[in-house]
């Protein structure tokens, strides 16, 4: 009689080309994501900004001091907005300083987050509150009116994602 023999079948282990052949795989994606991925654009090289005046009077002489620099606007009407890039990445604390209509200086420190690409919008806005007057009868009537000298600034994003 004959006798066959048939050679097992190899399972489990890699060989050693396999594994030569899925290191130089890896070293060349990773290659390929540091040449084309933009690794600057992940971090951020900083904010725009853009200041609305939705007061009902001028701010002058405006800056909006951030570290590294400041932005200056000789005066920004009511209604008005102006916008800049700052070249701050990440978050930080700013000072936004303005004359009033009453000419009064005024000083509001803010914290600004960055939100990835998205613009960042300063509105600043009079503080309201509630109070009453009394109408030609002598009965008292709610009106909600600015706070003289006192000011809200608030946050908002503007881009391409609408999720947010």
């Amino acid at each position: 009689m004959e006798s066959q023999v048939e050679a097992p079948e190899r399972r489990g282990r890699a060989g050693n080309a396999t594994m030569l052949l899925a290191a130089l795989n890896i070293l060349l994606l990773g290659w390929i994501a540091f040449k084309y991925v933009d690794v600057n654009g992940l971090s951020g090289d900083g904010v725009s900004i853009v200041l609305v005046n939705d007061t009902m009077q001028p701010m002058d002489r405006m800056s909006l001091i951030y570290p590294g620099g400041r932005i200056d606007v000789p005066q920004l009407d009511a209604g008005k907005s102006v916008g800049s890039p700052i070249p701050v990445a990440g978050e930080f604390q700013a000072t936004l300083k303005f004359n009033d209509g009453e000419g009064v200086e005024r000083s509001e420190t803010i914290a600004i987050k960055p939100l990835g690409e998205l613009l960042l919008i300063l509105h600043v806005f009079p503080l309201l509150e509630e109070s009453s007057i009394k109408g030609p009868d002598g009965e008292g009537r709610p009106v909600v009116q600015p706070v003289p000298g006192r000011y809200k600034i608030i946050t908002s994003y503007k881009g391409e994602d609408s999720n947010i």
